[in-house]
């Protein structure tokens, strides 16, 4: 398919707008066809040196259920950043900010980065490893990201760092490490197809390559379980 910049309004863009070099901006979004909401990637270029008008191409990432699982997506598109201040409410009576505090910040930007791959409502299905490295204090600036890493049928893996920031001296310490599986569903809650992924950085290129590893742990962590009900 094709759209001049003037047809963007008709698409119902509502995902990712992001420029590079710019000359070139990459947006995806879903499109309702026959009743169905159809996740689509546009990219938008242009010359730069003729100075020509640019143009819109770009095609449906998917048509059928196989077909989903044959894309592949850069994960710069589900990538997600959030920042937030640890409040006196958020903390113990060390000043220090709750454990679970935490957790829920990571399960919430893993939700929203899984949604922004899949073009999908998500459910958490496992959270694998959090690793507390060190704690955030009151009136710290608390910085999450969150990736897709690597991606099953229906699963996406999804890291999430969280790193504090002091707002007096603008130092960043690293104070949590976790990765989740998180599961799209339909409207009948019954789990559904998503894209591939593609890693862009070293460390996601790193975490990629051990999926199949932690696929199997959890594996056996999840024999275990069943041993305990």
């Amino acid at each position: 398919m094709t759209h001049k910049p003037g047809d963007l309004p008709s698409l119902y863009v509502n995902c990712l707008l992001r420029e590079l070099g710019g000359v070139t901006m990459v947006l995806t979004g879903t499109e309702a066809i026959f009743g169905c909401s159809i996740p689509f990637m546009l990219r938008y270029s242009t010359h730069p040196l003729s100075g020509e008008d640019g143009f819109f191409y770009g095609c449906f990432l998917f048509g059928r259920d196989d077909d989903l699982m044959e894309q592949q997506i850069s994960a710069g598109i589900s990538r997600t950043i959030q920042t937030r201040l640890v409040l006196p409410p958020d903390t113990n009576h060390m000043g220090t900010i709750f454990g679970g505090t935490v957790l829920a910040y990571i399960d919430e930007i893993a939700a929203i980065t899984a949604m922004k791959h899949s073009g999908k409502v998500v459910v958490t299905a496992s959270i694998d490893s959090v690793n507390f490295l060190s704690s955030a204090r009151i009136g710290n600036v608390l910085i999450l990201e969150g990736v897709v890493i690597s991606t099953g049928r229906t699963s996406m893996e999804v890291y999430v760092k969280a790193e504090c920031q002091d707002i007096e001296t603008r130092g960043r310490t690293l104070t949590t490490t976790a990765i989740l599986t998180m599961v799209a569903v339909d409207e009948n809650s019954k789990p559904t197809p998503v894209p591939g992924v593609i890693p862009e950085t070293d460390k996601e290129k790193n975490l990629f390559k051990s999926a199949q590893a932690r696929k199997e742990r959890r594996m056996k962590l999840n024999e275990f379980a069943k041993e305990l009900v």
